[in-house]
């Protein structure tokens, strides 16, 4: 990689934290949260408490063993479609997700599974 390619990776990296606090202050703010460290405010969101066992902010999977609301649509999906078409339909959604970028590998394997 050239010296530019690496200052202007960089450059993107910071917009983006700088993106991210000021959509997080932004929601704080509509809320009337009081922000002191807006900086704490790149990977963590304004409204999540931080307790990973808090039943409002963690998934339900984990506390109490019960699918997400994603899995429930998936599962409901699968009640529609063909035992024969199941497969094709989990892989075109597989694909689909990849080029959107949502990572929705872990739900799909949930329903291979099932």
């Amino acid at each position: 990689m050239s010296k530019q390619e690496d200052r202007d990776k960089h450059s993107s990296r910071l917009h983006a934290d700088d993106t991210a606090i000021r959509k997080q202050v932004k929601i704080a703010k509509a809320h009337g949260i009081e922000i002191k460290e807006p900086h704490k405010l790149v990977k963590h969101h304004a409204l999540d408490c931080g307790v990973p066992n808090c039943p409002m902010c963690s998934s339900p999977r984990k506390t109490y063993k019960q699918p997400t609301i994603q899995e429930k649509s998936f599962d409901q999906t699968k009640a529609w479609v063909d035992e024969g078409e199941l497969d094709d339909a989990l892989d075109k959604m597989a694909r689909l997700s990849d080029e959107m970028g949502l990572g929705l590998y872990d739900e799909i394997d949930y329903i291979k599974k099932r």
